[in-house]
């Protein structure tokens, strides 16, 4: 299904997830998510389709947003029973919406890619907003708290061509 379109693709979303729901149905499962190029800031606006989506992807155990930057927060509110792997990329990211989100999830998540991330930081004086694009260090340092958590088994961030990471950090 081709999913395109700032005003048609909530609506996309909808139908896809009503077919999912339905295939449920019949045993069918969808594991992994991918959403890639989701810019609409509203996903869903009922109750009825916030309600749909959560049947459609509850059996996901892998969700990955690639430069979608409107939808994380959907995904925090979003019951993912099955989430154990979520990755990332092409994103602005802002620290405290990716924390909430791991958060959110704390039951299950236990992997972390981040890819081709840039870092969302609010610096403001007076009435000037300064947004800094981090290199991977800023970044790994801005995940202290994700980190330390205790949620996750394994963090990486950018593959490189080889299939090895930039970073790889496992937690005990």
């Amino acid at each position: 299904m081709l999913l395109d379109g700032q005003l048609s693709f909530p609506r996309h979303v909808e139908v896809m997830a009503t077919a999912i729901a339905a295939a449920k149905r019949y045993r069918v499962a969808i594991h992994t998510l991918i959403i890639s190029g989701f810019y609409p800031r509203v996903l869903c606006q009922s109750r009825l389709v916030t309600d749909i989506i959560s049947e459609a992807f509850s059996d996901v155990k892998e969700l990955q947003l690639h430069d979608s930057p409107a939808i994380l927060n959907f995904f925090e509110q979003c019951p993912l029973p099955q989430l154990e792997r979520f990755e990332i990329g092409c994103y602005w990211m802002s620290v405290s919406h990716l924390e909430r989100f791991i958060y959110a999830h704390a039951r299950t998540i236990k992997f972390l890619h981040l890819e081709d991330i840039w870092l969302f930081r609010e610096n403001r004086e007076g009435n000037i907003l300064n947004l800094t694009l981090a290199d991977t260090k800023m970044i790994l340092d801005s995940l202290t708290n994700i980190r330390c958590s205790g949620i996750l088994s394994e963090l990486t961030i950018n593959r490189k061509i080889d299939g090895c990471y930039e970073i790889k950090e496992s937690f005990a």
